[in-house]
């Protein structure tokens, strides 16, 4: 297929079942519609705020051991509950990509202990996201779908969307978010682009429980995807 040229940093999101949209974005609502809507705007900045303290058990996931995360101070087990045919690409993930997925984690769940104004709408402190297997498995088999195809979109080369992949994954929620990016391979570099576009910034600080991060990159190409279900 012919490579699309793409500037050095691209970010792009799509919501299920209920949210706002960016510009070129579609919503499917519970019916199966579609619909446009624009976007824009950037969010505060936040960065180094939030984390634990006091007598926590943990201040990253990367203190808690393979197959376990650090959610409120506490090291907690990361969901299995995925499909294994569907999964399998993912079975033998790089640790340097592991890695990256945890500090967005992170990330992600100071962002929302210290709030977020999101293109003018201010969310206060929300509650940590967890990991959830299904959705870190839809979003790792999205970003090495793209990278290995050189493409970039919420729309996979199957013509599945972000909720046809997720259910493929195994998971079983109602609503879902998704964010993606190409450009940097630096977790906090591409947490503060999504932060900057109000859309994206809506995804990361909404009604949200669980998260899946999913990165796959190969020499100067870096793609990112983040799945958000309740």
């Amino acid at each position: 297929m012919t490579k699309v040229i793409l500037p050095r940093f691209v970010v792009g999101l799509l919501l299920g079942a209920t949210g706002l949209l960016c510009s070129g974005c579609f919503l499917a609502d519970d019916d199966g519609k579609s619909s446009g809507n624009t976007g824009g705007g950037s969010g505060d900045n936040p960065a180094g705020t939030g984390g634990s303290s006091g007598n926590a058990e943990c201040g990253t996931s990367a203190e808690c051991g393979d197959g376990r995360q650090c959610v409120s101070g506490a090291c907690r087990p990361v969901d299995d509950s995925t499909d294994d045919n569907y999964c399998a690409p993912t079975i033998d993930w790089p640790e340097s990509s592991a890695a990256k997925e945890l500090e967005i984690l992170d990330l992600v769940n100071q962002y929302r202990a210290a709030g977020a104004s999101c293109g003018g709408e201010f969310f206060g402190p929300r509650e940590p996201l967890e990991m959830l297997g299904s959705l870190q498995c839809a979003a790792r088999v999205h970003s090495l779908d793209m990278l290995e195809n050189d493409y970039f979109s919420h729309t996979g080369l199957d013509g599945s969307n972000p909720g046809e992949r997720m259910a493929a994954a195994g998971y079983e929620g109602r609503g879902w978010g998704e964010n993606i990016a190409w450009g940097s391979a630096n977790a906090a570099s591409t947490m503060e682009q999504w932060m900057n576009s109000d859309g994206h910034c809506r995804n990361i600080m909404g009604d949200y429980r669980y998260v899946g991060v999913g990165y796959a990159g190969s020499g100067r190409t870096h793609f990112w995807t983040q799945t958000f279900g309740r």
